[in-house]
This record gives C-alpha cells, structure tokens and sequence, in this order.
C-alpha cells in the first residue's frame, strides 16, 4: 500500500508539464542527443533541436554517436556539438539530456543515471502525458486493485510504467536486461527471411539487415 500511495504521489509532483515548464522558466541548460540509427532518428534529432530552440529552451549541447566536426549548426553558433562517448567520460554540469522518438538512446539510460543525468523523450504535445495522468486519477481504485494480485518484481514494473507515462523521464521506466530482438535461439541466419511486422522507423530491419 506505502508503495501505491508514493506513486499517486510521484504521479502528481512528477507531471510532464509542470516538469517541462519549470525547465522553460528557469532556463535549466539541456542536451539534444540522437543516435543517428537510422534516417528516422536523425530526422527526429534535427527537428527535436529545432522545436526546442523555438520553444525557448536553453539547449547548449547537441550530442552524437558520431563525428562533431561533422555536424554544424550556422543557426545556433553559441551550441556545442560533442561525440557522447568523450561526453559520458566527462559529463560537464548538464543534469537533463533529450531525445525524440530514439529507442537506441535507451541503451544509454544507464550511463547518464550514473552520472545524475536524467534522459527525457520530447514531446510537445503535453496533453499526451495529462491523458494519462488524467485516466489513472479516475481509476486509481481500479488500478490498486490489478496491483494487489500482482508479484512484487511485476508490481514495480507496473508503477514504473504509470510514472514513466506520466513524467516522460525515460529512466522512470524499469527495462529488461534482455535483449528486445536479438535473443539466443531465435538469431536469423545470413540468407534467411524476415518480416519486420509494425515497422517503426526501420532501425530494426536495419539491424537484422547487416547481418545478412
């Protein structure tokens, strides 16, 4: 029950948008990062910077998988562009790191928690995230109720994912430590066929591809 009741808690003081307005309003600095898997995230990881600038936020960083010599923003001449591996060896004072859309950015959840960097996937259609809010309020007796049947490593997965649709803060979610695809006993072999059914943005066909 204490743990139900510090998520109805969480849940409140951990709204997207009143997370994402006090950042506007103090001018917290924040990172871009895109990991450049695919033309998808890359597409995202432009445009993410650019709604953001837009927006107001005071983004100082933009980081890559890749080459920093190689991106150039003439439009934002103040913006530092960094590899995110020299950035994870020497973080800086940036506590809040964005991405859009990039499901390989989740690899790094970890990394950037070790460092007191929280990840939060950009949205800016904050009536998403109050939908959710909004529906467990409504049902939380409901939702307590599937909560109490549940074993306790299931019921911790069930409130990280409630909050985490609620915060967008990527490292509120609990993960698998398993791989999503490529898992043993089920690896395709160079020559076989595979249907990549409900296609994102191709970063898993992709994947797959490069090994035959």
């Amino acid at each position: 029950m204490e743990k139900f009741i510090k998520l109805v808690k969480n849940l409140h003081c951990n709204r997207y948008d009143k997370f994402i307005m006090g950042m506007l309003e103090e001018q917290v600095p924040i990172a871009v990062f895109s990991s450049f898997t695919s033309e998808g995230t890359i597409k995202n990881g432009y445009n993410l910077l650019e709604s953001l600038f837009e927006a107001g936020f005071n983004v100082n960083m933009f980081l890559t998988p890749g080459d920093p010599n190689l991106e150039k923003f003439p439009q934002y001449p103040d913006l530092q562009v960094e590899n995110i591996i020299d950035f994870l060896k020497e973080p800086k004072s940036l506590k809040y790191v964005f991405v859009c859309f990039d499901l390989m950015a989740n690899g790094f959840v970890e990394k950037f928690s070790e460092r007191g960097i929280t990840l939060v996937d950009y949205i800016p259609y904050v009536e998403h995230f109050n939908r959710y809010y909004d529906f467990y309020m409504r049902n939380l007796p409901r939702i307590f109720e599937a909560y109490k049947v549940l074993d306790e490593n299931s019921r911790r997965v069930f409130l990280a994912f409630m909050l985490g649709n609620v915060s967008s803060k990527i490292s509120d979610y609990i993960y698998d430590p398993m791989p999503q695809y490529f898992l043993d006993g089920f690896m395709p072999r160079a020559g076989d066929i595979l249907i990549d059914g409900g296609a994102f943005d191709g970063s898993s066909g992709s994947m797959f591809k490069k090994i035959g």
